[in-house]
């Protein structure tokens, strides 16, 4: 966008640096504690920007915001475009993949040499590679060393929204593992097609997108390590790097490498007329069919050619060219990262038909598209769920109870992100502006615990028109964007026991249960009923309970209520209205008399109370109304 501006501080750019390194960087710069609080100052771009540029997008600003070229930004950031992913003009797979957004990791010897040759100040010199992003790379190619996924320390899964990349959130620095793996000629050639664009892997390899050559290669490669029953032998570090090497050298042979591992595969097959499983080994014919294998349709057929030569005749989808590119749900949950029981409740809950006559469970490639998509911004968890809002667990149950907030499917904690902003935009739309001073502004969630209002009712007035929102803080998560004025808060009424089916905006003004009359009051359900039975407030029966009307509370709130200055702090010889009827055992008709009859003058209001619970008046002038008789307590002795 054109209104975005240079910042004032610079950082010196770095080769292959994605774009979301080089924007902590300059948070770390401009002296701010994570980048959604620098993008806070910057005038032109959105809260959800950073998110946007670890998805590829907005790195024009970017560049303009750092003085860097677009080009050079642009040639080290992963970018998710129509269901593919690109660096630059190098296309990396083109079937979206969940686990390449997610991947964050770092190689502590390159930092440390950061921190002894990069010029600046300390705290930018330390980045992050474009080459770290990329999954089956499992080693530094300069240190040899496994690249960190995590912290060893409190194990939090290394994030892109870390600021300094040598030290988790909780301060530990981050420590190499001290396994050496060395990179071998697989990691060599994904590395060649990254920075230049070598073809050097054959005419089978070099048309395949780089993520996806991996894939063939690890696949084959484990087959030539551990032969037919490859797919239970866990896969460390060194084994995915020694199956990229042997990968490539079977595939850069094509076709005769794949013939001649075909051959030994069918060398400890054993005698008789035996099938493609018991000829090859499960494990390659279920990655074929129903993994990664799917995306290589040449390889399906050098197998079918493979097994026509041994003259062996017998039933199998893969011979029949049926299913070919469904999907079983173990590899789909591998890949999106979820249980497989929990994707197959999903499929079941969206009435997808499931191919169960031959192997295991799988999906239609439409279907597994479908999966892919739905989980491409899924939020886990009611605790990712809360913080996307910027809200509490308890708040997030009352969204739920409410309808505002649900789970893609029954009986699930995955919410779907795009409706959860939906939510949000629904509020910011209500207001245009973005105040410069952000003084006597409060965070809608905020503005729930300090006025005693459930967010779902907040958020019916704001959608009715009866609460304004004041401005919108862009860095803020979630709800917490969207900014109050306290004092602009009109009385908002819940729904009412005998109003089901009727929205909050349609009950606002009307009458309230004895919960919200409460909160609206700031007094307990014992006061309430005390001050009810003294005809105080009326009360008018609603369904078996009490409703009491909004003028009648707010005719009491404006009587007790003073025009005095706001006291910030407790004064030595005042109380609340609250607590010096219990102190100084008064009766509520007799104050609340005393004030209407201003025989009693409040001295002012505590701005952080409610209610009648925020009328402060001096003790003397309460101490000459009458006192409740004193009743003295029975002994417990015999």
């Amino acid at each position: 966008m054109n209104t975005v501006q240079p910042l004032p501080l610079r950082v010196r750019p770095a080769s292959n640096e994605p774009g979301y390194a080089l924007l902590n960087r300059l948070a770390l710069r401009h002296e701010a504690n994570s980048a959604a609080d620098l993008i806070e100052q910057i005038v032109g771009v959105g809260y959800k920007w950073f998110t946007e540029v670890q998805r590829g997008q907005g790195l024009e600003q970017l560049a303009r915001l750092a003085g860097v070229p677009a080009a050079d930004i642009f040639r080290s950031t992963m970018r998710f475009d129509k269901g593919s992913i690109f660096m630059g003009d190098t296309l990396l797979a083109d079937r979206f993949m969940v686990n390449s957004i997610r991947y964050g990791r770092v190689c502590p010897f390159c930092l440390v040499e950061d921190m002894d040759y990069r010029g600046g100040p300390d705290v930018c010199r330390p980045t992050r590679r474009a080459i770290w992003d990329i999954a089956p790379i499992v080693s530094c190619p300069k240190h040899n060393a496994v690249l960190i996924s995590a912290c060893d320390s409190c194990h939090q899964p290394v994030g892109k929204a870390w600021l300094d990349p040598r030290r988790c959130p909780e301060g530990h620095l981050l420590q190499a593992t001290g396994e050496i793996v060395t990179s071998g000629a697989g990691e060599q050639y994904l590395l060649s097609r990254l920075e230049c664009g070598a073809a050097i892997g054959g005419e089978f390899l070099d048309r395949l997108p780089v993520l996806t050559a991996a894939r063939a290669m690890i696949g084959l490669g484990r087959a030539r390590m551990h032969g037919r029953d490859w797919e239970s032998v866990d896969a460390s570090p060194a084994e995915l790097s020694t199956a990229l090497s042997l990968g490539l050298e079977v595939l850069s042979d094509w076709p005769k490498g794949v013939f001649n591992l075909l051959d030994d595969l069918r060398r400890d097959a054993g005698k008789g007329r035996p099938g493609p499983n018991r000829l090859y080994g499960k494990s390659l014919m279920r990655w074929l069919q129903y993994g990664a294998g799917t995306m290589l349709k040449p390889l399906h057929d050098i197998v079918l050619q493979h097994y026509a030569q041994s003259g062996t005749r017998t039933r199998h989808s893969l011979l029949d060219q049926k299913n070919i590119g469904w999907i079983s749900l173990r590899t789909l949950a591998e890949e999106l990262q979820i249980d497989r029981e929990r994707l197959r409740s999903v499929a079941d809950d969206m009435q997808m038909a499931l191919h169960l006559d031959e192997g295991p469970p799988k999906l239609s490639p439409e279907a597994a598209h479908y999966m892919r998509v739905l989980f491409s911004d899924v939020v886990r968890g009611r605790k990712a769920a809360a913080e996307r809002l910027g809200i509490s667990f308890l708040q997030l149950s009352h969204l739920f109870k409410h309808d505002l907030v649900s789970p893609i499917w029954r009986n699930s904690i995955y919410y779907d992100g795009p409706t959860l902003d939906k939510l949000v935009l629904q509020c910011l739309e209500k207001s245009s502006r973005r105040p410069l001073n952000k003084e006597g502004l409060t965070p809608l969630p905020e503005v729930s615990y300090l006025t005693k209002r459930s967010l779902p009712t907040l958020l019916a007035a704001i959608k009715a028109g009866h609460l304004a929102v004041a401005g919108i803080n862009e860095a803020a998560p979630g709800l917490r964007s969207v900014l109050i004025r306290i004092e602009d808060v009109r009385p908002v009424v819940p729904r009412l026991p005998g109003l089901r089916g009727t929205s909050v905006a349609e009950s606002l003004g009307v009458f309230v249960g004895p919960q919200a009359a409460q909160l609206r009051l700031g007094i307990s359900a014992g006061v309430l009923l005390r001050i009810t039975q003294k005809g105080i407030l009326r009360a008018f029966p609603w369904n078996g309970t009490r409703a009491y009307r909004n003028q009648d509370l707010n005719a009491l709130l404006n009587v007790c209520r003073s025009d005095a200055v706001v006291i910030q702090s407790p004064q030595p010889d005042a109380l609340s209205l609250v607590e010096i009827v219990k102190r100084t055992r008064r009766a509520w008709e007799h104050v609340i008399e005393a004030l209407r009859t201003q025989e009693i003058v409040p001295i002012g209001l505590f701005s952080d109370r409610f209610g009648l619970d925020a009328i402060c008046i001096s003790i003397d002038s309460v101490m000459r109304l009458p006192a409740l008789p004193q009743y003295r307590r029975k002994s417990s002795k015999l």
